[in-house]
């Protein structure tokens, strides 16, 4: 299950990073032009929030997605590599996406835009107050455990569903008249 999650998420990280230009964000954008329109002190209190939040920690998942995926091909296409070549591989990704999250028009300004078209700037000011609270840190902190033991346990619940779901679309076809 695991394995399928990485390739999922290599296959968006690789489809999103393909589908911007060289200069930034694509043309059709919605992020990019908004990010522009904010003031100065509106990207900064946004950004404030992203870092609280550990919002572009997502990066270091990515790169660590990438980095696995791209090792594991080049081990087996070229098994007679050195370790070095692997080094690397690791330092080049990780270096090109940190560059690429806080670059102008890159992921962090993206999240920006999508942070502000959610909620107001009184509503970021206090999602920013909130997560300097002890109660906020703490949250932060657990989110990403909390993402990781709900999705062993949302896989959990997968596998005891997917019988029933397969059972009852197969019934519900067959009395549709449509055979498989």
């Amino acid at each position: 299950m695991r394995l399928a999650v990485s390739i999922v998420a290599l296959a968006l990280c690789s489809t999103a990073l393909a589908a911007e230009p060289a200069g930034g964000a694509a043309a059709d954008d919605p992020a990019g032009p908004a990010v522009q329109a904010l003031s100065p002190e509106e990207r900064a209190e946004v950004r404030e929030l992203l870092a609280l939040t550990h919002a572009l920690d997502i990066g270091e998942m990515f790169s660590k997605v990438i980095v696995d995926q791209m090792s594991e091909t080049l081990k087996s296409a070229r098994p007679d590599l050195p370790a070095r070549a692997f080094d690397l591989v690791a330092d080049e990704v990780n270096a090109t996406i940190a560059a690429e999250l806080r670059s102008e028009g890159g992921f962090a300004d993206s999240l920006v835009a999508l942070y502000r078209r959610h909620f107001t700037r009184e509503e970021i000011q206090a999602l920013v107050a909130f997560y300097k609270t002890p109660l906020g840190r703490k949250l932060s902190d657990k989110l990403p455990t909390l993402g990781q033991e709900g999705m062993a346990v949302g896989a959990k619940w997968g596998e005891r569903l997917g019988p029933k779901v397969g059972e009852r679309v197969v019934k519900r076809l067959q009395r549709e008249g449509i055979q498989l």
